[in-house]
Formats: structure tokens, sequence, C-alpha cells
């Protein structure tokens, strides 16, 4: 079994003249993202790598997940093709992750984030909101027939649904 999980980055404050790459997490981010990792560490999820887009926003949430999660900073990498990535780029990402990881997360952005996560369902799913996940398993072992699957277990939450 293979269990990919998806995480869209905190909310992050308006774009300034530093440019979309450098905005960093608002107040409310940071909180979805603590929130987030809480979540997962209390439903046993806990990956073997963290990849992140390397943005301002997408790093400081991966960095959130890595303490919420008790995942030491060798875990996280970060991956330049993330920003931004469509669902293409996202499905060649985890083709080449290395089979000995059985479970991978990622944090990265929307549209991408979303559209890919329904690519691997049978279902509708709905999209990420900032501090969302949607964490899939699979029976296919080798990443490169994961990104070909569809999912047999989904499990996605957004903050609003953790609150209440």
């Amino acid at each position: 079994m293979t269990r990919l999980t998806l995480v869209r980055h905190g909310h992050a404050e308006p774009e300034s003249d530093a440019g979309d790459f450098a905005r960093k997490l608002d107040a409310r981010g940071r909180a979805e993202a603590r929130h987030c990792g809480e979540r997962l560490h209390a439903l046993h999820y806990r990956p073997g790598v963290v990849l992140t887009s390397p943005a301002a926003r997408t790093h400081r949430t991966a960095l959130e997940l890595l303490t919420a999660l008790e995942l030491p900073e060798a875990s996280l990498q970060l991956e330049p093709r993330l920003y931004l990535a469509d669902r293409r780029s996202l499905r060649e990402i985890v083709a080449t992750t290395d089979t000995s990881i059985g479970h991978l997360l990622i944090v990265g952005h929307n549209p991408g984030l979303s559209d890919f996560a329904a690519e691997l369902c049978d279902e509708p799913i709905e999209a990420l909101v900032t501090g969302a996940f949607c964490s899939l398993q699979f029976e296919a072992t080798a990443w490169r027939d994961v990104v070909h699957a569809t999912a047999r277990q989904r499990h996605q939450e957004s903050p609003s649904a953790r609150r209440t």
C-alpha cells in the first residue's frame, strides 16, 4: 500500500512588491498549517518524505507540519517544480518518487493540487481550501503506477470542518 497526502498551504498575506513567490503565511495561515499537522498526526499519517514548493507560504506550511508530525527537518525536500505546478507536473514528480517511500506528503498550490487529487479519485472531491488536505491510499506500491491508479481510500479535511 502507498499513501499520498496533498496539503494546500495555509492562508497567505496579500501580494506585495516582493511578488507572489515571497508571500508569507498570515496569522490565520500559520494556525491552519499547525492544525493541519496536528490532525495528520492524530490520524497517524506519518510521511517518509515531505516535498514542498519553495515559495515562502508553502515552505512555512511544511515546517509547521514537520513540527506537528514530529519529523526531522531532513524529511523535508524543496522541490522547485512544485511552485504553481499543474496536475501534469505533479504526476511527473510523484511518478519519480523512490519506491522505498511508502507515504509521500506534498505541500503545494491550487488549482494544480486540487485538480491532481480529483484526477486520482473515482468520485468528485471538493477543491482544497487553504490549510486543507487530501490523503489517498493506493494498492499500487510503485509511484509510477500510483499516478495512473484510482485511490482505494480517500480522507479529506478542511480547516472549517476541523473547527466543528
